[in-house]
């Protein structure tokens, strides 16, 4: 029960638990007594959505805010089945439903939830076709734009290579998603199509489809005393460093950021996840916090620099109540690095988890507002705040997990999608936000990782150099923490 589960938690996840419920609390006592209705038809787009909204309007074409998920299905697949079934699940989610603008009354951006707005839905027989002319297709998806104004943000193409070979790319937009919210919808997918395709019902409850309260109480955050809190929380950690890292680029950095991406792997040796699981309950961490660690080790070494920031995403869920929520709910947050002590890797660990318990109790103050009232000059040619990101992915869902190795170009399979034979299709990720950005996941003993770099900052072989040193890294912290 509770009690056990709480044992067996580190101090840190205990803290980050507390934390967690701390923000709750905070959140629910920021505003008005809250009130179950029914979700309206129209209403204000959040604080992170307003942003992506700017951004298509600066350039409608852009697609560096597609989010696609490319499987290959090794199995004979009902195709109408799965159209119907992909019907039913943005028929289920208002976000997958939604279309935004402005208001006819105040010019403000707003989302319109569409009473009907099915996925755009597409096979094309390609039979006998190598993987090179498959994945031509499956680029070309990924950087189809979408048009926020009129829908649908929600796209799937099949490609039927053979009667029991089909490589499916679904392709949203980051303004109405984010990855918690592809684990719910591939979860829901696993539940649905067997029934759709044996003809009887499915027995799913009703999603919550509350992203409009979300949007309520984010703004009265904002407003709030804790939300005066928050932001002096984040203009303290921001005024300790300095808001460029300064990576020797290996090319001019254009006068606007391109955003035009290539992807490295990074190699770990087999058992690393296992190792970093050891290290971290030795120092009553989690893993996630001697991975980030590293990082900053990393770049550190690379930038010549003590003080930075490294951007990170949060899930923007503190509150339970949405968890089952289809929306775009993350947050990024600059977390802070001070290297100027040169203290231990031990040392250093136990920092970096103390940051990042003080992260969870202030994420809900959104990035937007952060970079706001912290960013008093803006660059085109980088993001604001920081230039490296760091993102580790984990399904919350035991059934998904593993699902980001998809994203990271793996080929892992999946025995028992849905009663299918289910893997990776790997895909070159072409559109980047940062200067580089750090993809992991924990799987099992396992760990794998990625490196999305700015093509027009950097050659190759200088990425392959940093992934090279960031393994050698780990293999000697993970061995020797306290040098």
């Amino acid at each position: 029960p509770v009690d056990n589960s709480l044992d067996k938690m580190s101090p840190v996840e205990k803290r980050e638990l507390l934390a967690r419920l701390l923000a709750e609390k905070a959140v629910q006592q920021s505003g008005q007594p809250q009130h179950k209705v029914s979700p309206p038809d129209e209403f204000p787009m959040s604080a992170g959505q307003q942003g992506l909204w700017y951004a298509f309007q600066r350039d409608p074409e852009a697609t560096v805010y597609n989010v696609y998920l490319p499987s290959r299905f090794k199995s004979a697949i009902d195709l109408e089945a799965l159209k119907q079934t992909l019907e039913q699940l943005v028929q289920r989610h208002t976000a997958l439903r939604t279309v935004f603008g402005e208001s006819d009354s105040n010019r403000q951006p707003v989302q319109r939830v569409q009473p009907s707005l099915p996925p755009e839905f597409q096979v094309i027989e390609n039979p006998d076709a190598d993987d090179s002319a498959v994945e031509k297709i499956v680029l070309a998806e990924t950087q189809r734009p979408f048009d926020l104004t009129r829908g649908p943000l929600f796209r799937v193409t099949a490609i039927r290579i053979a009667v029991d070979d089909v490589v499916v790319i679904a392709t949203t937009h980051h303004i109405v998603v984010d990855f918690w919210s592809l684990v719910l919808m591939m979860d829901e997918i696993r539940a649905m199509y067997p029934a759709i395709a044996s003809g009887s019902d499915h027995s799913l409850a009703l999603p919550p489809n509350n992203y409009h309260e979300f949007v309520r109480q984010q703004s009265e955050l904002i407003d709030s005393d804790r939300g005066n809190q928050m932001s002096n929380h984040w203009a303290r950690q921001l005024s300790e460093v300095p808001s460029m890292i300064d990576l020797v680029n290996d090319f001019d950095r254009p006068p606007k950021f391109t955003n035009r991406a290539k992807t490295l792997p990074i190699e770990f040796t087999p058992g690393a996840g296992a190792k970093f699981a050891h290290l971290a309950r030795k120092l009553n961490v989690t893993p996630n916090v001697v991975l980030i660690t590293m990082v900053k080790v990393l770049i550190g070494r690379f930038a010549g620099q003590d003080r930075f920031s490294i951007g990170m995403p949060f899930s923007g869920r503190s509150q339970r109540e949405f968890e089952k929520t289809v929306g775009f709910f993350v947050n990024l947050l600059p977390i802070t690095a001070d290297l100027s002590s040169n203290p231990t890797f031990e040392d250093l660990v136990r920092i970096v988890g103390d940051k990042m318990v003080d992260a969870l109790a202030n994420e809900s103050f959104p990035f937007s507002e952060i970079v706001r009232q912290n960013a008093s000059t803006r660059d085109p040619s980088r993001h604001p705040l920081f230039q490296v990101m760091c993102t580790i992915e984990k399904s919350h869902l035991v059934s998904e997990r593993g699902r980001a190795s998809f994203l990271l170009g793996d080929g892992r399979v999946f025995d028992d999608f849905a009663g299918m034979r289910q893997e990776g299709f790997p895909v070159e990720r072409s559109t980047c936000e940062h200067d580089v950005e750090f993809v992991f996941e924990f799987d099992r003993t396992d760990l794998r990782g990625m490196i999305i770099y700015c093509r027009d900052l950097f050659d190759v072989d200088t990425v392959q150099s940093m992934a090279t040193q960031f393994v050698s890294l780990a293999d000697h912290f993970l061995d020797q923490p306290h040098s």
